[in-house]
Formats: structure tokens, C-alpha cells, sequence
């Protein structure tokens, strides 16, 4: 099962330098290894709303009172692993539904709605992504630490167009373009769901 070691191993034999043996021994520079590899999947991480780093949960109704106009007041969650939020509902069963009627300020959710969830992102590990995600990840740490290693500004910079394209694509282009396509390929298609395709609906009706 491939982990954070396995994908910052790769990236240094992309990058042509010498991986650490472990995360944990600044003498092989693996604590530094560790945070570039952090911050290069949670940048990666929110650039799209991957399948696999999404998660469904239910919001804690608070207690405290919402603002004028509304009847509840939720709260989103906190922890350090959660990325972002793409979507709130009232309706868990329908995923294509999304919930509008709330406004936000801070992580409070105010609105009339009893119940609310919410899809989340998450840092999630590499034993989860797909393996062009992995690559993606990979090639964008072997771009910092090529820099920080070898003081390498040209293969730096090629690397990371390898891994995200060139600025105009706003690190959606590249690598990354493939891994966020190939991800879209595993969702169901809204428009040929059973119950949104009224032919279907006719046929059983």
C-alpha cells in the first residue's frame, strides 16, 4: 500500500536526488521531506473536488441563536484535515442536490433547514488517490525539492508545468489535467441517472 514515503521517494528519483530513509531524521532531511510532501498534497488536494477525498457528514446543530430570518444556526467542521467544503444539502439521498438557502459567516451555516449536510474535502493519503493523482503529487514536491536541494531554477520550473501546467491554467493544466479528468470518469453521469432521464422514467412508468 503505497504511503507519504513511497510518493516522496518518487518524487527525489524524479528530482535525481537521494530519498530519506524515514520521516522522522532531519540528519536525511526526512522532517523537511515530510512538510514539503504536506503542503504539496493539500495544495494539490484543493484544486478539485476529487471523489476520492470527499466525504459526506451530517452538521452539529448548535445552540446558539441564528441570525434574524433564519430558524437554525449549523456548524462546519473543524479539524485540521478538512480542506474545504463543496457542497451543503437537506437531502443526503440526492446527490445532485444542493442546499442554497443559508447564508455563512465564519464556520456557522444560518438557515431554516432542521437538518444539514455537508460534502466535505479531506486530506486524505495516497492509499486513497489514483495513481495519476499520485504522479501529480510526486512531480509538483519533486519540483521544491530540486530547488531547495540542488538550487535547480530550470528543472524546477519544468517540473512544475509538468505537474500543473503553465500559470494561465491555474495548476489545472499538466498532470493534473489528467488526474481531474480521469476522476470525473469515475462519477455517474447527472444527465443518465435513472431518475433524472425521462425516457427512463417513461419506459418504467
Amino acid at each position: 500500500m503505497i504511503d507519504a514515503l513511497a510518493v516522496i521517494k518518487q518524487a527525489c528519483d524524479i528530482a535525481g536526488i537521494t530519498a530519506p530513509e524515514n520521516l522522522t531524521d532531519e540528519l536525511y532531511k526526512g522532517a523537511v521531506a515530510q512538510d514539503l510532501y504536506n503542503h504539496q498534497a493539500r495544495a494539490a488536494l484543493a484544486v478539485h473536488p476529487f471523489s476520492f477525498a470527499q466525504d459526506l457528514v451530517q452538521l452539529n446543530r448548535l445552540l446558539d441563536a441564528p441570525i434574524a430570518g433564519y430558524s437554525y444556526c449549523h456548524q462546519i467542521p473543524t479539524e485540521d484535515l478538512i480542506i474545504g467544503v463543496d457542497r451543503l444539502t437537506d437531502q443526503p439521498t440526492d446527490p445532485d442536490y444542493s442546499f442554497a438557502d443559508f447564508v455563512k459567516y465564519g464556520l456557522k451555516i444560518h438557515s431554516n433547514a432542521l437538518d444539514l449536510y455537508a460534502v466535505i474535502r479531506k486530506q486524505v493519503g495516497p492509499h486513497l488517490w489514483n495513481p495519476i493523482f499520485v504522479n501529480v503529487v510526486a512531480t509538483g514536491l519533486a519540483s521544491v525539492l530540486v530547488l531547495a536541494i540542488a538550487s535547480d531554477d530550470k528543472l524546477s520550473a519544468q517540473l512544475k508545468k509538468d505537474a500543473y501546467g503553465d500559470a494561465r491554467e491555474e495548476m489545472r493544466g499538466g498532470l493534473m489535467r489528467a488526474a481531474i479528468n480521469s476522476d470525473q470518469f469515475t462519477k455517474p453521469n447527472k444527465r443518465m441517472r435513472m431518475g433524472n432521464n425521462p425516457l427512463t422514467a417513461a419506459w418504467l412508468s
